[in-house]
C-alpha cells in the first residue's frame, strides 16, 4: 500500500520504483509501466491537466538518468513520463522518479 505524499503546493505528486509502483502520492490515481522506461500517471478528476504543466525529474538513489514528461501526450486526466539514461543513448530505461503537477 502506498503512503501519502505531504505536498501541499501541488495538484498532484508521486515518488514512483523503476517498476511503476507509487510509494508515495497525493492526488494521483494510478501509475502504469507502459514499457521500458515509458510510465502513464492518472491524476484525480479534479485536476485540470490541460492548463497545468506536470514535472518529472529522477529520483534521488537511482541510477544517474533523467525523467521527461511528454507534454504533447497529456489525455484527459493521464500523461506520460519516460526515463533514460545517458549511457544507453536512444533507449528508455526503467528509473525511479518523482511526478509532481503544480
Amino acid at each position: 500500500m502506498p503512503g501519502t505524499a505531504i505536498a501541499p503546493y501541488a495538484q498532484a505528486a508521486a515518488v514512483v520504483d523503476p517498476n511503476g509502483n507509487v510509494v508515495r502520492s497525493h492526488g494521483v490515481v494510478s501509475v502504469t509501466r507502459v514499457e521500458a522506461g515509458v510510465y502513464d500517471i492518472v491524476v484525480d478528476a479534479g485536476i485540470d491537466l490541460e492548463n497545468a504543466v506536470p514535472i518529472a525529474v529522477g529520483a534521488t538513489g537511482t541510477v544517474f538518468g533523467f525523467a521527461l514528461v511528454q507534454a504533447l501526450d497529456i489525455v484527459g486526466q493521464t500523461f506520460r513520463v519516460v526515463t533514460f539514461a545517458p549511457h544507453r543513448p536512444g533507449a528508455y530505461t526503467d528509473l525511479a522518479f518523482c511526478a509532481i503537477v503544480p
